[in-house]
């Protein structure tokens, strides 16, 4: 599951139906959320959430735009990944229906001194590649169901992804399901919302369309509130293509927050983490986003293949 913020992009503002657009730039050009020019410059220094300081209005303006105000001033420099770590200090999440915001930072893009926030601890390791995702969704259920799109491991399998290697939509995750222990040989039923709310070490097994084999996962639920949740997934068993090993151990790690805005809006912004293999890359940073986006809308409850890739 492990698989981030471009100038560039357009988000809707006010809801689905009303307020205005908002763009962002890159030294004055107006760039399209999904061009290659977009994503070509994903990793260029600047802010990776800046918006304009165009006028906003409609219903989610105290919800989405006063905590954006508060937010502090290193948000505005380039200061690497800035995760919402603490209830209420959320990122400037783009407006439901607007397109998800990403962007990636390799080691060279990252700020001289930048140190990971302690709810992604992990992020300080060495990492070829970070990659982050923001968004926002409409969903009226409770926190326990959102929860459950985690837990119920069974229904990853067949999500799909846009494969910039062949230009078309395919299925990423092929097989997935809960096992009981960290070899991953025993399977089980999906988690329970009681068993994630305890905190402790669960364990699944996925192979995507890229690998020889199984994966094994471990998964961690560090919050889970009624309007709150922090889960960190990373792979405990190496990821090969058949005589070659593309990641060891814990080169694989992301963490996801998902946050509630609105009784009916929620927040979203995942941190993954990839360490390469120096001889075999295991992939170009585009591909990270699309599986990143991938995840989004699954847990988002949007076919994942509905809406245009966000890096085509």
């Amino acid at each position: 599951m492990a698989d981030n913020i471009p100038h560039g992009i357009e988000a809707q503002e006010g809801g689905a139906t009303g307020g205005r657009r908002v763009r962002l730039f890159k030294n004055g050009a107006r760039l399209h959320p999904a061009s290659p020019t977009a994503n070509a410059n994903s990793r260029a220094r600047g802010n990776p959430l800046k918006r304009t300081k165009e006028p906003v209005t409609g219903v989610l303006f105290a919800w989405l735009v006063v905590p954006f105000l508060l937010w502090p001033m290193a948000a505005l420099a380039d200061s690497g990944p800035l995760p919402p770590c603490k209830a209420g200090a959320s990122p400037p999440y783009p407006s439901f229906a607007g397109p998800p915001i990403f962007r990636n930072w390799s080691e060279g893009d990252l700020p001289t001194g930048w140190a990971a926030p302690a709810c992604v601890a992990w992020a300080s390791q060495h990492f070829t590649l970070l990659t982050a995702l923001a968004a926002s969704f409409r969903f009226e259920g409770q926190a326990d169901d959102l929860l459950m799109r985690f837990g119920a491991v069974s229904a990853w399998r067949g999500t799909r992804y846009w494969s910039i290697t062949d230009h078309r939509w395919q299925t990423l995750i092929t097989d997935s399901a809960a096992v009981e222990a960290s070899d991953g040989k025993r399977r089980r039923a999906d988690f329970s919302v009681a068993e994630l709310r305890v905190g402790k070490d669960l364990y699944f097994v996925q192979q995507d369309n890229r690998s020889s084999g199984e994966v094994t996962y471990r998964m961690r639920v560090a919050e889970s509130g009624p309007d709150r949740i922090a889960i960190t997934i990373e792979n405990v068993s190496p990821v090969s293509l058949f005589i070659f090993t593309l990641f060891e151990p814990g080169d694989l790690e992301s963490t996801y927050f998902l946050q509630r805005l609105s009784p009916t809006t929620w927040g979203y912004y995942s941190l993954s983490g990839v360490r390469e293999n120096s001889v075999l890359p295991g992939g170009q940073p585009a591909s990270h986003v699309n599986r990143a986006a991938a995840i989004f809308r699954h847990i988002a409850g949007v076919p994942s293949d509905q809406n245009p890739p966000l890096a085509p």
